[in-house]
């Protein structure tokens, strides 16, 4: 959907993590492919090939890859894994905006429709951006 974007995160993690390594497969050898990372072969820049799977990439250099993270980031804003949830207040409390809460209330919420709202995110709230 975002070419663009796709094309940025590979670069940057070429820049971070080295380029694809060759792996062999039953039908010869292939370059890396998204199966090939999710099951921990390819990548890594290690240079190896012959089935060798790459070494596992370290935290810090993990860490490095600022736009890959905030692309993950605006995809989890726009479509959350928990869309809304349920909160039980322990003691009664006051929100931001006023609100009382009594102790025991429940209190329901949507991630959903919070990451949307323009009032904090401007007017093109539900775009990828």
């Amino acid at each position: 959907m975002h070419p663009e974007v796709e094309l940025k995160i590979l670069s940057e993690a070429e820049a971070v993590l080295g380029p694809p390594t060759v792996i062999s497969s039953p039908a010869g050898p292939t370059g890396s492919s998204r199966e090939d990372m999710a099951a921990g072969e390819g990548g890594g820049g290690n240079g190896g090939s012959g089935g060798a799977a790459a070494a596992p990439q370290s935290y810090e250099r993990l860490q490095a890859l600022r736009y890959a993270r905030a692309v993950f980031l605006e995809g989890l804003r726009l479509h959350p894994s928990v869309p809304q949830d349920v909160k039980f207040a322990v003691s009664s409390d006051v929100l931001p905006c006023g609100t009382r809460v009594p102790a025991g209330a429940m209190v329901l919420y949507s991630a959903y429709a919070i990451n949307r709202m323009q009032e904090f995110w401007g007017p093109d709230a539900d775009k990828f951006r």
